[in-house]
Order: C-alpha cells, then structure tokens, then sequence
C-alpha cells in the first residue's frame, strides 16, 4: 500500500518487512511487487527468479516508492491473485496496509474468490494480511487473512520506534 495514509513511519515499517523478506527467498522461489493506491503497478510483467540481480531491482523500486493517493485495493487484490500460477508452484501474497479502504467486504469476497479457484486447479494460494500503522482496520486484516487462509500480522509505529530504540542501544 502506497496510498497517502501509509506516508511515513507505516510507509518505512513496509520497506523494512519487504528487505526482510526478500532476503530470505531462496534461489527455487519467485517474487513480484505489486503497489497500490490510486490503481495497481506491477514491479515485473510476471514473477521473477529469488536471484541476486532481481532481488536487488526489486530492493531499487522499493527504495523508490512514495506515498499518495486514496487506496484502491480490490485491483491489487485482482492483479495479485489473478494471474496464471504455473503448474507445481504456489501463490503467497502478502498485503501490507493500514487498510484505510471502505470496501472491505468486497475485498475480502474477491480474495476468497480467488483461491478457491487456484484450489479447483490443484494449487495453494494463502494471503498474509500485514496490518501497519498507528490504527489499523483489524476487521480488513483479519478478514482477508482468514478468507484466504492466511494468517494476520500487525506492527505498529509504536513497536516500530522501539524496534529502532533496541538497535540503537544495540549499536553503542
């Protein structure tokens, strides 16, 4: 989510969770980002290779992303389950936002829509919803995490100053 409420601390706190898990793909996994706000953008016309080159293109358009605009998540949820996932492979997708949207139920109707589909062709999907900020739409969260078999995660700014105090005393 890069719509204007993720500006900041929420915005920051994504970027660290992404670095955290972009460096723990391994080489078999694929990856794409997927932004939203306004509408959705992909990174990468389709899921790239967890190799060193890609990951680190992937870590240049993070770094460049900024925050602005009303948040328009049903396209994201669309574009990222919607896609073809190859024969043998899974989708996991996580959704980082403070959930600022109105239309929650469609949401998490479309998310479950969709992997129920990919279930028809024999195949996993699970959403991760990651709530981030100072007040979170918990019922979007956990909605969305439970309709896609997922599980629902949360950080707050709160923990996030803290995160950041713990590795400063760490440093001295």
């Amino acid at each position: 989510d890069v719509s204007g409420s993720m500006s900041g601390a929420p915005l920051a706190m994504c970027r660290r969770a992404m670095r955290d898990a972009l460096s723990r793909l391994r080489p078999v996994d694929t990856f794409d980002i997927v932004t939203f706000a306004g509408r959705s953008e992909r990174a990468f016309e389709a899921p790239r290779a967890a190799n060193a080159a890609n990951v680190r293109q992937a870590l240049a358009i993070m770094d460049e992303l900024q925050a602005g605009g009303g948040t328009e998540m049903l396209d994201a949820v669309e574009t990222a389950l919607s896609s073809e996932v190859p024969s043998g492979r899974h989708r996991y997708v996580f959704f980082m936002t403070d959930g600022y949207v109105g239309n929650e139920d469609q949401i998490i109707s479309a998310s479950d829509r969709f992997v129920k589909a990919l279930e028809k062709k024999g195949q996993r999907a699970r959403v991760f919803g990651f709530g981030v900020g100072s007040s979170v739409n918990r019922w979007l969260i956990e909605g969305l995490s439970r309709a896609a078999k997922g599980l629902g995660m949360y950080a707050t700014t709160r923990e996030f100053l803290d995160y950041f105090a713990l590795k400063s005393l760490d440093q001295l």
